[in-house]
């Protein structure tokens, strides 16, 4: 029995180094691990797919990197804008690991990721926002501005195109280069309408996220698969200031939009009155033309029907002298051998072309009264009513 048991302890030893030796041979990835071979504390392998693998035993150990995305926040208070807006902001990134080695020797571990993190995203970050324009930070891409646009100047030059600058030279004159300065928002690719072409916040985001990248995989060997901001805002300092802006900038645009709109107004009545005064001016020359072409007409017509019958004619023209001097109160003095009034006492022996009349010719109304003067001399002017009363007085 003696002589067995150093034997016995020999084999039960030697088994137990050989398990050790086993169990330090090999190791086990999962699949949300990375492995680092290291030799006396120096990496010299790394595995990237999970499963059974060898290492050198006693010599040779391992260390296991988290292979799951993983979380950065940031935040920063009063940074200013390229439009010297100062705002708030809190960011949330999501990062992964895509080179082991690099991580390992570079950062180490999470806190050191973290650190390098610190200084590339934030200090990119940072650039980002003071380059751009705090309208650009704030809005996101492809979003509708449908109300504003209904406001837009757009709209008054899209009913009223003779109000249009880019299509009436002569109304652009009119307008002053303040109202000009409104220009039309751009539109998307859908149509919709956007702000005035400046980069939006998912575009700045992606700018970030690209240059902090291009730092981030070859110095730590991580990249950033999704970075968003949970909080964006005016620093408080300067909220009251930017809401009073903003309420100055609509009551500008408001008092653009009222000069337009009085300018336009005041366009097209200049042009109405001025298209009224055409149409006016060439009716009444029309009119004229007209009025002329009859008086034409009927002078050819009685020049027409007089040469038929000069007789006719005179009795006509004494007729109308008669209606022409006399009034309602007029009295005349004749002599009983003038022919005027042998003319109203007995009428005229109409000639025979008068004798086709359907009606005979009207007098002037209220017929005078003619007074023969007993012995006026044949061949005298008839004398006057004053020296009718010289005589009786």
């Amino acid at each position: 029995m003696n002589e067995r048991s150093p034997t016995l302890g020999l084999i039960a030893a030697l088994v137990v180094a050989l398990a050790l030796t086993g169990f330090q041979s090999f190791f086990i990835v999962r699949v949300d691990q990375y492995a680092i071979v290291l030799q006396f504390g120096k990496p010299v392998r790394e595995v990237m797919e999970s499963g059974l693998n060898f290492k050198i035993p006693f010599i040779q150990n391992v260390k296991r990197l988290d292979k799951r995305i993983q979380g950065w926040d940031d935040s920063a208070s009063g940074t200013k804008t390229a439009d010297s807006r100062q705002m708030d902001y809190t960011l949330y990134a999501r990062w992964r690991i895509i080179d082991p080695l690099t991580y390992y020797k570079n950062a180490g571990d999470v806190q050191g990721a973290y650190a390098g993190m610190d200084s590339i995203v934030t200090d990119r970050i940072q650039k980002e926002l003071r380059s751009r324009k705090l309208s650009g930070i704030v809005r996101e891409t492809g979003r509708d501005f449908g109300e504003r646009a209904s406001v837009d100047l757009r709209n008054i030059f899209d009913v009223y195109e003779e109000c249009n600058p880019e299509v009436n030279p002569e109304f652009k004159k009119t307008l002053s280069a303040d109202t000009l300065k409104i220009a039309p928002t751009a539109a998307d690719k859908n149509g919709k309408a956007t702000i005035d072409g400046d980069a939006m916040r998912s575009a700045i985001v992606s700018a970030m996220v690209q240059a902090s990248n291009e730092q981030l995989a070859p110095e730590y060997g991580i990249e950033i698969v999704d970075m968003h901001f949970k909080y964006l805002n005016y620093s408080a300092q300067v909220h009251d200031q930017i809401i009073k802006q903003i309420e100055a900038d609509r009551k500008d645009d408001i008092s653009s939009y009222l000069e337009v709109g009085q300018k336009c107004v005041g366009y097209i009545n200049r042009m109405a009155d001025a298209e009224r005064g055409t149409i006016l001016g060439e009716g009444e020359r029309r009119v004229r033309e007209l009025d002329g072409e009859a008086v034409a007409q009927a002078i050819q017509i009685k020049a027409q029907a007089f040469q038929q019958d000069p007789e006719f004619f005179k009795f006509l023209k004494d007729l109308e002298i008669v209606g022409n001097v006399m009034s309602d109160r007029s009295r005349l003095v004749l002599s009983t051998q003038n022919p005027l009034l042998d003319l109203l006492r007995r009428g005229p022996a109409l000639p025979a072309s008068a004798a086709t009349m359907t009606a005979p010719p009207k007098l002037a109304p209220n017929p005078v009264k003619a007074v023969p003067v007993p012995g006026a001399p044949k061949g005298e002017a008839p004398p006057t009513a004053e020296s009718a009363e010289a005589k009786n007085e």
